[in-house]
């Protein structure tokens, strides 16, 4: 089992353990550091999200055209490529589903590259907690608003 099926494996034990029952909105987090993918899926898991995680570009774009998500939150730097060329990638077969891409680097051209390649937000690391969840609601609630799918 590759770091990814363990990290899905113990959050769903997690899960099945709090009692925490899961709704309808799925996120999806690409992130190669999997203390950050375990930390997002138990924060979110709490609030009864369902999250899936990937390490890797590779892996990112494999399961994102494997299933529909609500939300993908991709990480800028990839062992084996970029947030924003995973971006670009999921943009030619998913126009509709908000992307949020996240950073150490906080210049104002990170920001305007990640919005070019199709994200709808940049946040820049560390990112709060109550930052995020804005990010992500505000987002979603757009994404209604404006007949995109959920």
């Amino acid at each position: 089992m590759d770091s990814g099926g363990k990290k899905n494996a113990t959050f769903n034990s997690y899960l099945q353990l709090s009692g925490v029952k899961l709704c309808g909105t799925v996120f999806f987090s690409v992130d190669d550091n999997d203390d950050t993918c375990v930390m997002l899926s138990i924060l979110l898991g709490l609030a009864n999200y369902q999250v899936a995680t990937a390490g890797t570009l590779v892996q990112g774009l494999k399961l994102a055209k494997s299933r529909q998500f609500d939300l993908y939150l991709l990480d800028f730097k990839l062992p084996d490529g970029t947030g924003l060329q995973l971006c670009q990638q999921i943009r030619c077969f998913d126009s509709l589903t908000p992307i949020i891409l996240c950073s150490g680097k906080s210049g104002l051209d990170s920001r305007q590259e990640a919005l070019t390649a199709g994200a709808q937000a940049y946040l820049t690391k560390p990112v709060e907690p109550d930052v995020l969840k804005e990010t992500m609601h505000w987002l979603l609630n757009k994404a209604r608003h404006t007949g995109q799918r959920l």
